[in-house]
């Protein structure tokens, strides 16, 4: 003889259960949806050669935005020169690359900033008379 058990839950635990499985999906689905929206947006720079300025430049910049926890991270990619930079632009596989203006640019690229190394400025007082004149 065998004795079976038969439980049958009361309708107010599976709605409960059914509200707390509806509660969690919510909050995975906004969980995910606020890391989606608020991850950084990564940027590959192409700078070169290895061991310049601009690289250094560039190295410390990345470094920076990473440890404020800027919403812009840097990626850069160590290239052979200037013009290697330009070609990985031209071909999308960098966003973002550090070359001289007066090389061949494609033309659809754009001026993020411009630097600048040994830049002097002269500041005089207005209205004193210059040396040799009168």
């Amino acid at each position: 003889m065998s004795i079976h058990l038969m439980f049958r839950a009361p309708a107010f635990l599976v709605l409960a259960l059914l509200i707390l499985a509806a509660g969690m999906l919510a909050f995975c689905v906004a969980a995910g949806t606020l890391y989606y929206v608020l991850r950084p947006t990564t940027l590959r720079i192409a700078v070169g050669p290895a061991g310049s300025e601009d690289q250094k430049l560039i190295q410390l910049m990345a470094q920076t935005f990473a440890r404020e926890g800027s919403p812009v991270r840097l990626v850069p990619i160590t290239t052979e020169g200037t013009q290697q930079s330009i070609a990985l632009f031209a071909a999308g596989k960098a966003d973002l690359a550090v070359a001289r203006g007066d090389l061949n640019l494609p033309a659809d690229a754009e001026s993020v900033a411009i630097l600048r190394k040994n830049v002097i400025v002269l500041w005089s007082a207005p209205g004193l008379p210059t040396k040799g004149r009168k």
